[in-house]
């Protein structure tokens, strides 16, 4: 096995977030292969288009999954999808 050194860029490119928030993403997309579960609904297409911040920005984690939550209660996501 090849190991590959990731640069921010690269990071960006692969996870298509700001490398610096690629911890964030991971958290509100969940793991399935690790049984971990994120927040129903949003992977990181549809993370991005309600935080384009995470493409250029460090982001406060806290801030986005309070957020992403309440957006889902409130079935925002559902909403913008009918539209």
């Amino acid at each position: 096995t090849q190991k590959k050194l990731y640069t921010p860029k690269t990071v960006t490119e692969k996870f298509g977030v700001h490398h610096t928030n690629v911890l964030a993403a991971r958290i509100v997309e969940g793991d399935g292969s690790d049984e971990i579960n994120g927040i129903p609904g949003l992977g990181i297409k549809t993370l991005t288009k309600y935080f384009p911040e995470l493409l250029t920005e460090t982001v406060d984690i806290y801030a986005i999954v309070k957020k992403a939550k309440q957006m889902v209660e409130n079935g925002e996501k559902r909403k913008s999808k009918a539209v």
